[in-house]
């Protein structure tokens, strides 16, 4: 009876544990199938649009980057690759977060508008109220000051996006250990203005598949027929 037990338990230890030498076999081979390594001719191209890309965003006269080095790839398998930057808008009239206007500081103060002479004028160290009538008989409109700067900024975010859609459409090519169906993305994270805030737009997506960008290097499309199939995306 003992033996009988005992050869039943050995049966069932050995059965376990061939079962987890099994699983243990599955999940080894799931995890490398999900993690293939990435190729150094990959990584070199990575890292070769990312230069790209921070000397397009550190000379934009339109976006204001954080770093000389604003530019990060990420390669995901199923997708192609990501490179991910944070930006805001140049902003050439506010300094000190005031407004700049005819080389005066505007800003507002107690309800009023306050000009502040510029350092090289006699007055340099006294405020002068816009609608006092001496001084320089400056008169400011906040209301036409600030619509003249929403405009600006509107027309500051789509030219920097247009730099950035020109570079994924004349460098996104160089990704060539990129497959067909794989892509490449930019994906900006915008902040520090309040156009964006106003507009709500803390995202900007751009997208473009690697067939696209060959047909278009191949002079199969024209540039305009490339840039109808980019995916733009703003939230």
């Amino acid at each position: 009876m003992n033996r009988e037990l005992g050869v039943r338990k050995a049966i069932r230890t050995g059965g376990i544990a061939l079962l987890f030498a099994t699983f243990s076999a599955i999940g080894a081979s799931y995890v490398q199938g999900a993690e293939p390594p990435i190729p150094d001719r990959l990584k070199r191209q990575i890292g070769v649009m990312e230069k790209i890309l921070d000397e397009v965003l550190v000379d934009s006269p339109n976006l204001l980057v954080y770093s000389h080095a604003a530019a990060r790839g990420v390669y995901l398998d199923e997708f192609g690759v990501v490179f991910t930057v944070e930006a805001s808008l140049v902003e050439k009239d506010k300094k000190d977060g005031n407004w700049i206007f005819g080389g005066y500081s505007v800003k507002e103060k107690d309800g009023k508008i306050v000009v502040e002479a510029p350092p090289d004028d006699q007055d340099k160290d006294s405020d002068k109220d816009s609608d006092s009538g001496d001084g320089k008989d400056l008169v400011i409109d906040l209301g036409k000051l600030q619509a003249r700067q929403t405009q600006r900024d509107a027309d500051l975010y789509q030219k920097g996006k247009s730099e950035l859609l020109d570079t994924l459409m004349d460098y996104g090519e160089t990704l060539t250990a990129l497959g067909d169906n794989q892509s490449v993305a930019v994906a900006a994270f915008l902040k520090d203005s309040d156009y964006f805030l106003d507009n709500r737009i803390s995202r900007l997506v751009l997208k473009a598949k690697m067939s696209d960008l060959r047909a278009y290097g191949a002079k199969r499309i024209t540039r305009d027929e490339l840039r109808s199939r980019l995916v733009v995306q703003e939230y």
